[in-house]
C-alpha cells in the first residue's frame, strides 16, 4: 500500500525511515540534518565508515527517532549529480535492505528533488514505479508512507500513484 501524506517524515509511524545521504552518510539538505542529529555520536560514526557510490543504500539504527531503522540512500556524489537512474537504484537497494530485515512499513520523502536536481514530477514517476514494482513481488515492506511537504507535491505524487495503481491492489 502506498499512502501519500503531507507532514514531517519524522512524525510518521513506520519501522524504517528512508533518507537521502551523501556518499559519506552526511545530510544532503538542511532538513536532512534531523536524521543525522537523531543518530547521535555513535550513529554518526557508523555513517562515516561509508564512501558509497550513487545508487547505494545501507541500514543503521534510527537513534532517537520513533522508527527502529534508518535506511540511507545515496542519490548523488561530489562529481555525479542526481539522476533518474541513481534515484531508482538507491530506492531499489534501500527496499532490498528493508526486506532483508523483515521491515514491513517504511516512510520516505520525495527523493532527488531540489534546485539543480530532478523536478517533482520526475521524482514521483521514478519513485512510484519502483514502489509499485516492489509491491508486485509480494515482499516486505508492504506499507509505504510517502511524506510530502506541500500541496503541490501531494498532488504530483498522488496522481503518479493513481496512474500506476493496480485494480487489484489499493494504492
Amino acid at each position: 500500500m502506498i499512502r501519500i501524506v503531507r507532514g514531517r517524515v519524522t512524525e510518521v509511524k513506520a519501522e524504517a525511515l528512508l533518507r537521502e545521504a551523501r556518499p559519506d552518510g552526511g545530510p544532503l539538505t538542511p532538513s536532512g540534518r534531523i536524521f543525522f542529529e537523531a543518530l547521535g555520536p555513535e550513529g554518526a560514526h557508523l555513517l562515516q565508515l561509508h564512501d558509497a557510490p550513487p545508487g547505494s543504500a545501507w541500514i543503521t539504527p534510527a537513534g532517537s527517532l520513533s522508527a527502529s531503522f534508518l535506511i540511507h540512500l545515496v542519490v548523488q556524489s561530489g562529481d555525479e549529480p542526481v539522476t533518474v537512474e541513481s534515484v531508482r537504484r538507491a530506492l531499489t537497494n534501500g527496499l532490498r535492505r528493508a526486506a532483508a530485515f523483515g521491515i514491513e512499513s517504511v516512510a520516505l520523502t520525495p527523493l532527488g528533488i531540489g534546485a539543480g536536481n530532478l523536478d517533482a514530477e520526475t521524482s514521483a514517476e521514478v519513485m512510484v514505479t519502483v514502489l509499485v514494482a516492489h509491491l508486485e513481488h509480494d515482499a516486505a515492506p508492504r506499507v509505504f508512507e510517502l511524506v510530502v511537504g506541500t500541496e503541490y507535491e501531494e498532488d504530483i505524487f498522488r496522481r503518479a500513484a493513481e496512474r500506476h495503481a493496480s485494480p487489484n491492489r489499493p494504492s
